[in-house]
């Protein structure tokens, strides 16, 4: 049996985004569902800098994407590439709104 590689996390910059996720992203800012495009959910977010495209895998282990900053610069070297942006979007799809169900379950490797 092979090992999982763990991906490096750093405990509070993942409560960070937690935080911001919620306090912010969920409160402030708008999170439009796009649509399901190959296998992947595609959401914008709208209300901070500028809008950002969230993608979450439907099946799989790939990792969610997002197209901002952090997410590129930061997020991988501390949180195992999730920004706050990417916790928004997954929280948003475990309150009973997204027809592809919850996908909150991205968020475990994070917690873990």
């Amino acid at each position: 049996m092979t090992p999982t590689k763990k991906l490096p996390i750093r405990a509070s910059a993942r409560d960070d985004r937690f935080f911001r996720a919620s306090h912010h992203v969920l409160k402030r800012y708008e999170l439009n569902r796009l649509g399901v495009s190959d296998g992947w959910l595609r959401f914008e977010v709208k209300g901070g800098h500028m809008p950002y495209e969230v993608c979450i895998p439907l099946e799989g282990d790939a990792t969610p994407t997002c197209t901002c900053p952090d997410a590129k610069n930061h997020a991988p070297r501390l949180t195992a590439g999730f920004c706050k942006h990417i916790i928004a979007c997954l929280l948003r799809t475990s309150d009973g709104s997204c027809p592809e169900g919850d996908l909150s379950y991205h968020l475990l490797d994070l917690m873990l």
